[in-house]
């Protein structure tokens, strides 16, 4: 066996004690084993990814960002993008967030959740009329995008601050409110967009960055829920078999 199919053999052995490992119990040492994958098969955008999911299981985006960097580096993937422009909205990074998410959107158009970190991203800028474009249509595209409502009344606030107002096509603010109380009940939501609409110029910044933070949780919390259900308990065994679709 020569030394370059030794090291690829040593890798996949590791990606595989991860699938076996990848439980919030086993995560530490599941990350153990994905790290020496990653170093042992630099050239294996897979294992660095799957090392990046597993940094965000723990919620921890300042270290997810290195492997997605390097999977990114290695290969130009709409989800490495899209998983990019999460890191990087979660570090509060927001124009390079906006800018991958344009990037998995101009390879996928119907990537809906990196239209959402886009638009969240456009929003945490202060474009509000652009981030109110990409709500508007992640409310029109069956299911629906639950934290639209409140994305997009957050642009409807802003934008008069600025002394813009924009089309109410999509409801009025109460209405808007509703859909986003009953979408997160209990999480103090209802009361921080209210605090929104009602915030004079010279205080909207803490306001939105209030609001911020709760759109990073969400994002990062639905992100973690998508690793942990039953695909994602299988992913591992998939990529280190070189099933296709792990790197789309």
């Amino acid at each position: 066996m020569g030394p370059l199919l030794l090291v690829g053999s040593v890798s996949t052995v590791h990606v595989r004690r991860w699938g076996m490992m990848n439980g919030p119990a086993n995560l530490d040492l599941a990350i153990l084993h994905l790290e020496e994958a990653v170093r042992l098969a630099p050239d294996k955008p897979r294992y660095a990814l799957l090392l990046a999911d597993a940094y965000l299981l723990k919620k921890d985006a300042e270290a997810a960002l290195g492997p997605l960097v390097m999977a990114w580096q290695a290969r130009a993937a709409p989800r490495t993008a899209g998983l990019l422009a999460l890191t990087l909205f979660c570090l509060g990074r927001y124009s390079e967030a906006e800018r991958y998410a344009a990037e998995a959107l101009h390879a996928n158009e119907a990537f809906t959740r990196a239209r959402a970190l886009r638009a969240w991203a456009l929003l945490a800028q202060g474009s509000a009329g652009e981030a109110a474009r990409d709500f508007r249509r992640l409310l029109e595209a069956p299911p629906g995008d639950p934290m639209a409502p409140a994305g997009l009344l957050a642009a409807r606030a802003l934008a008069r601050l600025g002394g813009d107002v924009l089309s109410e096509a999509e409801g009025s603010d109460a209405d808007l409110l509703s859909l986003a109380a009953e979408s997160f009940p209990g999480e103090g939501l209802e009361s921080l967009l209210r605090r929104l609409l009602a915030t004079p110029r010279e205080a909207a910044e803490a306001q939105l960055e209030s609001l911020l933070v709760w759109a990073r949780e969400r994002f990062l919390t639905a992100h973690v829920r998508a690793v942990l259900d039953v695909t994602g308990f299988h992913l591992a065994s998939r990529v280190a078999s070189g099933s296709p679709g792990d790197e789309a």
